[in-house]
This record gives structure tokens, C-alpha cells and sequence, in this order.
């Protein structure tokens, strides 16, 4: 089935994802018109800044698993099935993240024991409301997984995207679950993300991601991560359309090639943030071991093309 006919059948089997899309949407674009007005910071970032990029962070990320729901074969229903649980839980979040920025992100934080419970009981709703939706991800992974039929390079592709998105959730979990483990990674936590450096939580961020800039952030991983869910399906796609005269094998392999380079540059970053480097300013080391992971996969992509053009040449070999 074509791209074209499959996300309309995929919106009308899935519902739920369809409503989450929506509503992320909305939310977005009512989270910019109120970051428009309202000019309220703390900590250095617009207070709306946060539920606008959440509002898109999961209409895209909605929009990507629209797109892989139409290659789990018989388990439509059954994915439609978590999917609402998904849609239950971004709901809370976003309400959380809306409510949060409203009103306790002023000057009401200040107000007490009763605005301190308010607050708490809003940080546990968004990180209670963000389990279902990253729990999503896998099972996800594990439905195209089971899978025999699908076609080997788009196939792959989707797999990988999955897979990597899966591994993108996990420093998201970090961030929302403060604890034990976190004092081992991070020497201080604001907003709930982890900043593995000493910087203290006025230490500079980078304008609209909010990333920082002089201490390790998982956020960048969590980003990378889920934007796989884009990357590798519309890499398989150009791959068999621009690529016509390479076998299926040929280009599954490259497929696999880029799966498993962006999944060692994505191990390479939650290194890296952990270590306390900026995402904007890595050390000499990192740069060294992510220009080796290009170069292998750069000589594995070439060497392939290689033996593409001598099969081309001598046809009957």
C-alpha cells in the first residue's frame, strides 16, 4: 500500500493518535499565542516555552507513530488499544504543563504551603501522564518486530526508527524521575532535565531548545532520539526511490548502516551529557570518536556502492 493511502486509512483505524495529533496541534499553536503576550521568564526561558515545544514534540511524535501504525499488520487493534492510554496520558501532561505555566510559574510558587502542594502534585501528573506515551514506543517496536512481511529496506528502516526513538525515551525517563540514581549522573536538575555539571540552575541556555551551553543535557539526546521516528523512514523511502539500480540487500544495508551509526552517535551524546560536556561545546575526545563513527560508516557505505558499480559492470559474475 502506498504512503498516500496509508496515512488515511492509519488516521481512521487509530483514532486515538489522530485526536493527540490534533490536540497537540491546537495546543501548540494556543501555547505560541500566549508566549506572544505573555513575556514571563524564570530561570532565563519564557514560561510558555516549555508547553509549546512539548505541544510539538508530541504532535510529531504522534504524526511518527500515525505513520508506523499502518505497518503492524494484525495488531492494529491491539495498538489502537494502547494507543488510547497514550492519548489519556499526553493529556494529562499537557493540562499539567498549561496549568504550570499559568499560574504557579509566577509569582503563586511563592505562596505557601498549599502552592507547594499544588506544584508538586502538578510535576507528578506530567511525569505520570509522559509513562504511557514513551511506554508506547516500544511496544511499538515489538509489533514491527513481529512483522515478516514487510518490505526488507522500508522494513528495516521502520525498525530502526522505532528502535532508536525507544532508546531515545530513556533519558527522557531520567529526566522526569528524580532520585537516587540521578545524584550519581547529574550534579543538579532544572526543570526536571538533568545538566550534568556544576553550573548551578542559572547556568546559560541555548535560545529555544533551552539546552545548555556549559553543561551536559540529556534533552539533546531525548531529541535526537525521537526525531529517528523522521529520519529513517524518510531515508528508506529516498533509499528505494533514488536507488533504483541497487539490490534490496544493498540497500537494507545501508539502511542498517544508518541505523547503527545513528545509533552509536546517540550513545556517543548520553556519554557526553553525562560527562557534563555541552551539547554546543564537546571536547576534543568526543569530536575524535564521532568523526571515527562517521568515517567507518561513510568507508561501509562507499565500499558498498563500490561492489553495486562492479556488479553493474560484469552482469554475469
Amino acid at each position: 500500500m502506498s504512503i498516500h493511502r496509508l496515512l488515511p486509512s492509519s488516521l481512521k483505524e487509530n483514532y486515538p493518535l489522530a485526536v493527540m495529533l490534533a490536540l497537540s496541534l491546537a495546543y501548540f499553536c494556543c501555547s505560541a499565542l500566549c508566549l506572544a503576550f505573555d513575556q514571563r521568564q524564570i530561570l532565563g526561558e519564557y514560561v510558555w516555552v516549555k508547553p509549546c515545544k512539548f505541544g510539538l514534540s508530541i504532535a510529531t511524535y504522534a504524526a511518527g507513530l500515525i505513520w508506523l501504525s499502518g505497518y503492524v499488520g494484525s495488531y492494529k487493534a491491539l495498538f489502537a488499544r494502547y494507543s488510547r492510554w497514550a492519548l489519556l496520558g499526553a493529556i494529562i501532561e499537557l493540562t499539567a504543563l498549561a496549568v504550570q505555566a499559568g499560574y504557579l510559574l509566577t509569582g503563586g510558587h511563592s505562596g505557601g504551603v498549599w502552592h507547594q502542594a499544588v506544584a508538586d502534585a502538578l510535576a507528578m501528573a506530567i511525569k505520570l501522564g509522559i509513562m504511557p506515551v514513551a511506554l508506547l514506543m516500544p511496544v511499538t517496536l515489538f509489533f514491527l518486530i513481529k512483522q515478516k512481511d514487510l518490505p526488507p529496506v522500508l522494513g528495516g528502516a521502520l525498525r530502526w526508527a522505532a528502535l532508536i526513538a525507544t532508546l531515545g525515551m530513556i533519558p527522557g525517563l531520567i529526566m522526569v524521575l528524580p532520585g537516587s540514581h540521578q545524584l550519581v549522573l547529574s550534579h543538579h536538575s532544572a526543570f526536571g532535565h538533568v545538566m550534568s555539571t556544576a553550573g548551578g540552575a542559572h547556568s546559560p541556555i541555548s535560545p529555544l531548545l533551552g539546552w545548555s551551553t556549559t553543561g551536559g543535557d540529556l534533552r539533546a539526546v531525548h531529541f535526537f532520539g525521537l526525531h529517528a521516528l523522521q529520519v529513517l523512514p524518510l531515508t528508506g523511502l529516498a533509499v528505494m526511490k533514488y536507488l533504483p539500480s541497487w539490490t534490496a540487500k544493498r540497500q537494507a544495508g545501508l539502511i542498517t548502516n544508518l541505523g547503527i551509526t545513528y545509533t552509536a552517535l546517540l550513545i556517543l551524546l548520553t556519554f557526553q551529557a553525562l560527562l557534563g560536556e555541552s551539547f554546543f561545546h564537546p571536547g576534543a575526545e568526543t569530536v575524535r570518536l564521532g568523526m571515527a563513527i562517521l568515517g567507518l560508516s561513510l568507508a561501509a557505505a562507499l565500499a558498498g556502492g563500490h561492489k553495486v558499480r562492479v556488479a553493474a559492470q560484469c552482469p554475469g559474475t
